[in-house]
């Protein structure tokens, strides 16, 4: 699935007569909002007269395809070619192309491309496991209570990212009655706001009349967030993990986040429990969702959680798998097999800690966190990011 960046106001496919030396071709790009270094697929489409796109055999006009990506970088290539480019810096770039026509002819066409923040695939490939990376859960963070923010907001978010701490915010979206993404935790209401019910049974407008709860429990003004605003307010900023994706619509998931140009900048959490029976009629299947999901182009980056070597080898070497997420009890096991497998292959390992764990770092016990780092995991998920990263650095790993 491309975007179509040529101008001429290109809509569905139609099919018809095309002569490319009266009429036009058009840039076509996999996103045109990139991270720097993300890899964009880039090649030409034939459009008919009232600007669509047609047959590509009529690309056959092209003899010669000269790019200039407006990085300093150009590239010749055939008519039907399609190709990837990375661009190394932030910035925003005009791409320019130059066709030959088999008269002699030539033409241009041009498109524009946003890079913003880093590629989350790339980083992933190159991470040499000396920095440790930091996970904030729901946008928590040391002083959130103080602060009267709550959890899944966008303020939270963009909060984490004025800390300058956090690498990765965990996020939780759930499904509307009408076909809508909101951040929230549970398949209710009820627990994050003053009122409601099941998400699922309500609409958009029905779920964004209740006002969120802050951590201290009282009601604030804030109400909830649909992922596209957290898309929008964190691209180029912080890189997502999304949970609860098995519990959701999962197409709807990947073309929004493919629709904001993020796919190199989320991940893509399953864990095969089910969170509660009421998400029963839901697809609730790692294996499943990992299936549609690879199905896809562009590619999403896809994170299961895998506790024991069984699950593990289910997903070692699935396309996308870049990382594993293990839970606390596993990962702070001196020699646990499961980690030393993931790691010993490359992987990145996540694990958590929250809940009492982080309590007693706050408090001056550093021993979980010892065993994290000692078995080799990468990635720490916590609701004190502040404080873990305060210790990292004291110890080199930040």
């Amino acid at each position: 699935m491309w975007l179509l960046l040529a101008l001429n106001g290109c809509g569905e496919d139609r099919a018809t007569t095309i002569n490319l030396e009266t009429r036009d071709f058009a840039i076509e790009t996999s996103n045109s909002t990139p991270a720097s270094m993300e890899s964009v697929r880039l090649g030409l489409v034939a459009i008919d007269a009232q600007g669509n796109r047609s047959d590509a055999a009529l690309l056959d006009d092209i003899t010669r395809v000269e790019w200039d990506f407006g990085d300093g970088t150009r590239q010749t290539t055939d008519a039907g070619s399609a190709f990837r480019h990375q661009y190394a810096a932030e910035g925003n770039y005009t791409i320019t192309v130059r066709v030959t026509l088999a008269s002699g002819e030539t033409r241009t066409d041009t498109s524009f491309i946003q890079v913003a923040g880093r590629s989350l695939r790339y980083e992933m490939e190159q991470y040499n496991g000396d920095r440790v990376w930091i996970m904030a859960h729901r946008g928590r963070y040391d002083d959130m209570a103080r602060e009267g923010i709550p959890e899944n907001t966008v303020e939270a978010f963009l909060r984490c990212v004025e800390l300058g701490c956090v690498d990765i915010i965990e996020t939780d979206v759930r499904t509307t009655k009408d076909g809508r993404l909101v951040v929230c935790h549970d398949n209710t209401t009820i627990n994050a706001a003053n009122g409601g019910g099941f998400i699922k049974d309500m609409t958009l407008k029905q779920v964004q009349a209740f006002k969120l709860y802050d951590r201290q429990g009282n009601i604030t003004d804030h109400t909830f967030n649909t992922l596209e605003e957290v898309l929008e307010a964190c691209r180029g900023k912080v890189w997502l993990k999304i949970d609860k994706t098995v519990d959701n619509d999962i197409d709807l998931i990947y073309e929004t986040v493919r629709a904001y140009g993020m796919l190199d900048q989320v991940l893509f959490y399953f864990s095969q429990a089910q969170n509660t029976e009421d998400d029963s009629d839901l697809v609730n299947n790692s294996e499943e969702c990992i299936e549609i999901l690879n199905g896809y182009s562009p590619e999403a980056l896809l994170h299961p959680h895998s506790n024991s070597l069984a699950w593990f080898n289910l997903y070692d070497g699935t396309p996308n798998v870049r990382s594993f997420e293990i839970s606390t009890s596993y990962a702070m096991q001196a020699g646990n097999e499961t980690v030393k497998a993931m790691r010993d292959k490359g992987y990145i390992v996540m694990t958590n800690l929250m809940d009492n764990y982080d309590a007693n770092f706050i408090s001056g016990d550093t021993s979980v966190v010892d065993a994290f780092l000692e078995n080799g995991c990468n990635v720490i998920q916590t609701d004190v990011c502040v404080t873990l990263d305060r210790y990292l650095r004291n110890i080199g790993r930040r």
